[in-house]
Order: structure tokens, then sequence, then C-alpha cells
């Protein structure tokens, strides 16, 4: 049997910087609120553009039509 090392998911803490990635291009901004138990975030782009990304089932947070998803900022 062979063990692989699961990746741990990361706890959204508001006021972490992260970057919104769309489909062609990557925004810096910084979670405004977590709810839901840390599967809901809102981020706010340097922009002033307020989004909310969900957690889905691959582990990713994102946009409500798949349009961006979170990117921490270490990533």
């Amino acid at each position: 049997m062979y063990y692989t090392p699961q990746a741990m998911r990361r706890i959204p803490v508001e006021g972490a910087e992260v970057s919104v990635v769309y489909l062609g291009t990557t925004e810096p901004a910084v979670i405004a609120a977590v709810s839901d138990g840390g599967r809901t975030i809102a981020v706010e782009t340097l922009a002033g553009e307020r989004i909310e990304l969900r957690l889905n089932a691959t582990g990713w947070f994102v946009s409500a039509d798949r349009s961006a998803r979170l990117q921490w900022a270490a990533e």
C-alpha cells in the first residue's frame, strides 16, 4: 500500500490578500467577508468590485457563473 499525502485546504480569513483569476487576467484582492462556515467568501478587488465566491466540489472558490476563481497569495 502506498501513502499519498493530501493537500490541506486553507481556511479563509478576512483581510487576507488573494488574487481573483478571470479567463485572461489576474487581479489582486482582499477577503472582505467569510460566511457559511468558510464555504462562501466575498472579496474586494483593487478596482472596488465585490465578488462572492463559493467553495465547489473540486476545492476551488469560484463565482456563481464560474468566470472567476480565487488564488491564494502564496500559490
